[in-house]
């Protein structure tokens, strides 16, 4: 079973889609990539992730962002797991970006788990979760105008993005990365296939 390539789909006329997520049991997105980045912040409970091969374990108030093709796939236990999800527009991204560069875009944010943040990256971050906790009421209860300021709260997130969370370090994958990430989907597939919680 190969890895899938997701087509995000942006919500509206916004270059983003975005959704809240609610996970009671057991529940897995098996792996795939997809051009767009994407941003998990996990609300409560906790969430296994694997990116690049690499398997991590979020909690409450950990993001955690996936670069554009990285392969990932995520994993949910038996408690109660909730997350806000941002999938953002990589056209857009490129356009927001200075003279339009050929440069690729990838975003490093440190976990608040694992990793010590300087007091700059601190207070980013806790503006990144604010701004995150203002998209769902946006979304959920429309009004007139609304729409500009989902508009201002997407631009707030990209500014942060780009001002404390850019990576000049390229992820690259390799062959050998593909075919773990196979082995790794029959694997997990067999283990949830009479679950009916798989999900792609």
């Amino acid at each position: 079973m190969y890895s899938k390539h997701e087509i995000v789909k942006t919500d509206m006329d916004l270059p983003v889609r975005f959704f809240y997520s609610r996970e009671e049991k057991r529940s897995q997105i098996i792996p795939h990539f997809h051009d767009d980045i994407e941003i998990i912040y996990v609300i409560s409970g906790r969430l296994s992730i694997t990116r690049n091969t690499v398997e991590t374990t979020l909690y409450a108030g950990d993001i955690v962002v996936f670069n554009p093709n990285i392969i990932h796939s995520t994993l949910s236990g038996n408690t109660l797991t909730t997350a806000y999800i941002l999938q953002i527009s990589y056209d857009f991204l490129k356009s927001c970006q200075k003279d339009h560069d050929n440069n690729a875009i990838f975003f490093d944010i440190p976990l608040a788990s694992k990793e010590t943040t300087s007091p700059e990256q601190e207070q980013a971050l806790s503006a990144l979760k604010r701004h995150l906790d203002n998209l769902q009421p946006l979304y959920l209860h429309p009004e007139d105008y609304s729409i500009l300021k989902l508009y201002s709260t997407i631009y707030e997130i990209t500014h942060l993005l780009f001002r404390h969370f850019l990576s000049n370090q390229a992820f690259k994958v390799s062959s050998s990365q593909y075919k773990y990430f196979e082995r790794l989907s029959l694997i997990t597939t067999y283990q949830l296939r009479g679950s009916g919680n798989i999900r792609r």
